[in-house]
């Protein structure tokens, strides 16, 4: 349906500031509508604010804190305080491609995998996560014991 050129046109409003956390910038916008026809410009709409999301920061210092022929306990620093959850993976030597482990909350330091076996080598994954996607990856690979 075509509505006539006056009632389609709108105007938007818009006021734009960074706001500063830790080292990564964040935009924050407020936005205000208003339209126009022959009559006039009607008043502003109230204000509704957004912000932007970026991508977290990779954990760091990913290390084993104990490995055996059948377990491997992993731990890490969590470098992003706007880390929604951590993601586990791994691959194994040959395989060609990741295995989601385990999507962890943010909170959580540590994971004991319990799917390993004896003598093979693997190359594990940790990446933080929020709504904006996943960081990149941090890794760490090994042979377990046979």
């Amino acid at each position: 349906m075509n509505m006539p050129n006056t009632q389609r046109r709108t105007r938007v409003n818009f006021r734009r500031s960074k706001v500063g956390q830790i080292s990564t910038a964040v935009d924050s916008y407020t936005y205000a509508v208003c339209s126009s026809n022959g009559a006039g410009v009607s008043a502003l709409s109230n204000f509704a604010a957004a912000t932007t999301l970026t991508l977290p920061a990779a954990p760091a210092a990913v290390r084993i804190t104990s490995m055996g022929v059948a377990e491997v306990d992993l731990a890490w620093t969590n470098t992003a305080p706007n880390a929604a959850s951590v993601i586990v993976s791994r691959q194994q030597e040959g395989s060609g491609r990741h295995t989601v482990l385990a999507t962890l909350p943010a909170a959580f330091r540590a994971y004991a995998d319990k799917t390993v076996s004896p003598g093979v080598h693997y190359t594990y994954y940790i990446q933080a996560s929020n709504l904006a996607g996943p960081s990149k990856s941090t890794t760490l690979s090994l042979t377990t014991p046979r």
